[in-house]
């Protein structure tokens, strides 16, 4: 097997909590979000066409650990390709998610939903 397969293995078998989000053929909630450092904001309606991995965090998630890196690797590797990763962040307060990204780099753009709204717009329970 190669290393993306691999990638993609392994963050389907990452253990997470059950989550219940959209189902074929719903439609996909747009929406704009700020960046976590705030100089810009991103639209899911920019990323039109390509394939779009939108993956909800937060800086108190073990999970997260494991999946913000590789999904990181995935980016770099297939991101030339079409493929996008727009991780949302669900944190209470700006500064965890800010010192999470400091220990956990990533590559691919992080939104703040200060409000939390977005998950149950997606229809994440988990």
């Amino acid at each position: 097997m190669d290393r993306r397969t691999l990638l993609l293995i392994g963050l389907l078998l990452l253990p997470v909590t059950p989550v219940h989000a959209l189902a074929k053929g719903d439609a996909v909630p747009d929406f704009q979000r700020p960046s976590l450092g705030g100089q810009s904001s991103v639209a899911l309606a920019d990323y039109a066409g390509q394939v779009v991995y939108l993956d909800f965090w937060a800086s108190w998630c073990g999970p997260c650990r494991l999946s913000l890196p590789a999904l990181d690797a995935l980016y770099r590797e297939l991101g030339d390709q079409g493929f996008v990763v727009l991780a949302v962040n669900v944190d209470a307060y700006q500064e965890d998610a800010d010192a999470f990204l400091k220990s956990h780099p990533v590559s691919y753009p992080t939104l703040r939903d200060a409000d939390s709204t977005l998950p149950k717009r997606f229809a994440v329970k988990g």
